[in-house]
């Protein structure tokens, strides 16, 4: 077996390197020993150099062909073959324009590129047995990937396809281990240790894709709100934030009390259950270090499931949070986006414009082009009598119905404004339905704050269906709660941005199960806390 230097041998080395020659012994030159090759860590990868290599897109290309030919056959693929497979492939996934520019015969040099993959250890060939005599003058190699590189790129393919999808078993997450935890314990019931394992191996791997589902949202929530925004990132995290709220943050709150339930009677079984579930799974010959190991791994699921499912601070409320916690930012980067134009910075287009402005002939010329870039132009008022108006304020101008113009203002242009001035325009009715909104919008939030005042001191559980201000109201003392100070007692306190409201959340006691609150838009799903709402 070979064995490792150890750090004393590698310095010894070193040391006696650096010792000169005696003289009469042979001085020639001792070569310089590689520290980490004695050291025998593991370095490059060869067999994924295809993918960092300067002419990645190429090699990607025939890589993508021989694993896909990978599912179909299992003597790999010819040579004569190859070219068919990357033609066929290229022309079904960029076109036939595409595949004739890039498998060019004359510049895509297919046998140079098998050759470079299999130095790498990507690809492996061998040749074809030959069973006539024209065989002996045709090309037989055939190729095929190495395990290694195989089971990498199927790794690279699923990353890349899992990016902005989740999987059913993630997505329904909740439900199938709410129905695999009654059938375990069902099981459990009636001495069933093979229906026991079965069950709860299911509720094993559902709840590694929930896992696995939580940490790509993580991932892709933190790199959509790291640096700088822009469209992509934007659309990215918005599609990320609508499959939680519609599919799993809804599956989650509603299963989550059942859950935490099945799961404290599976933590109060003896150890004697899972010990002869183990002896069911691994067989009653294992060795007593492996029977171990997996009465372990079962035991570890239950504490897995009270970490997300159980308690007021669970990994699910938590992951809500960091939800609920991302869609101001969200918000934020699309005001920045629409008030930039579509990109963060317009540096390159000022610089642009400046020097424009600097080569001009004169100033004349200069204020010019500054109108056309900024559209700044001298301001002309036209003043016009028309009827009333029927389109919103809002409406564009190229929506807009045509307007007349007298006829003497079509051919004198602005000089017929001189004259008597113009009739002030009567703005009185628009005042009265101003002031009429605003009156509305007062008593609908008195009304409000009446009924909130009414509910307060009560479960939000208990507090029935809302009316469009009082939610509105209620988002606003929710949100003065959570960013307030948090005390021992895990209550939290805040006043409103007016000033105008003290509030108090006291959580809600352990396992209770989350509250609905119904809305005029639809049901809110929140933690069954309490608001003391007092005025200032």
């Amino acid at each position: 077996m070979e064995e490792h230097a150890t750090a004393a041998e590698l310095t010894n080395v070193r040391a006696n390197s650096a010792v000169p020659k005696q003289r009469g012994v042979d001085a020639s030159p001792v070569p310089e020993i590689d520290g980490w090759a004695l050291a025998g860590l593991p370095g490059r990868v060869t067999f994924a150099s295809y993918l960092t290599t300067r002419n990645s897109a190429a090699f990607r290309l025939i890589v993508d062909v021989l694993l896909e030919a990978q599912g179909r056959s299992l003597t790999g693929v010819a040579r004569s073959e190859l070219p068919r497979l990357l033609r066929a492939y290229t022309t079904e996934h960029y076109g036939e324009s595409a595949a004739r520019t890039l498998l060019d015969e004359d510049t895509f040099e297919l046998d140079q590129r098998m050759k470079q993959l299999e130095k790498w250890g990507t690809v492996e060939s061998w040749q074809d047995r030959a069973e006539r005599e024209a065989d002996f003058l045709r090309n037989r190699e055939r190729y095929q990937l190495t395990q290694q590189a195989a089971d990498l790129h199927r790794f690279v393919v699923d990353q890349e396809r899992s990016q902005n999808e989740t999987s059913t078993s993630a997505l329904l997450g909740p439900a199938l281990i709410t129905s695999h935890l009654q059938g375990f314990h069902a099981a459990v019931a009636n001495q069933d240790h093979s229906g026991a394992d079965t069950s709860w191996a299911q509720v094993q791997l559902t709840l590694a894709d929930m896992q696995r589902a939580a940490h790509r949202w993580q991932s892709a929530m933190a790199q959509g709100l790291s640096g700088a925004p822009n469209a992509d990132k934007i659309a990215s995290l918005t599609t990320l934030l609508r499959n939680y709220v519609e599919v799993w943050g809804a599956s989650v709150d509603m299963h989550t009390p059942t859950i935490a339930a099945l799961t404290a009677r599976a933590a109060e079984a003896n150890q004697e259950l899972w010990r002869a579930l183990a002896l069911h799974r691994v067989g009653a010959e294992a060795a007593d270090d492996v029977l171990g190991q997996t009465t372990r791994e079962l035991m570890d699921v239950v504490e897995t499931l009270s970490t997300w499912f159980c308690g007021t601070d669970n990994e699910a409320r938590r992951l809500r949070r960091q939800v609920r916690d991302a869609v101001p930012d969200l918000l934020r980067s699309h005001r920045t986006l629409l008030a930039v134009g579509g990109a963060v910075s317009r540096r390159a287009e000022v610089l642009a414009l400046a020097g424009k402005l600097e080569r001009a002939a004169d100033d004349h010329q200069a204020w010019q082009l500054w109108q056309q870039a900024t559209g700044l132009f001298r301001p002309v008022h036209l003043a016009l009598t028309v009827s009333e108006a029927t389109t919103s304020p809002r409406t564009s101008f190229w929506d807009a119905p045509p307007a007349t113009v007298d006829r003497r203002l079509r051919a004198r242009g602005h000089q017929a404004l001189k004259g008597s001035p113009g009739k002030i325009p009567d703005l009185s009715h628009a005042r009265a339905a101003a002031r009429h909104a605003a009156a509305k919008a007062r008593r609908e939030l008195a009304e409000a704050v009446e009924g909130i005042l009414r509910r307060a001191g009560r479960p939000l559980s208990e507090w029935g269906e809302l009316t469009e201000a009082e939610g509105a109201f209620l988002w606003e003392l929710l949100s003065t709660a959570r960013s307030g100070t948090r005390h021992e007692d895990g209550t939290r306190t805040g006043t409103t941005v007016d000033g105008g409201w003290e509030v108090r959340m006291i959580p809600a006691p352990a396992g209770t199960s989350s509250a609905i609150v119904a809305l005029p838009e639809g049901v809110l799903v929140l933690e069954d806390v309490t608001l003391e709402v007092h005025s200032v």
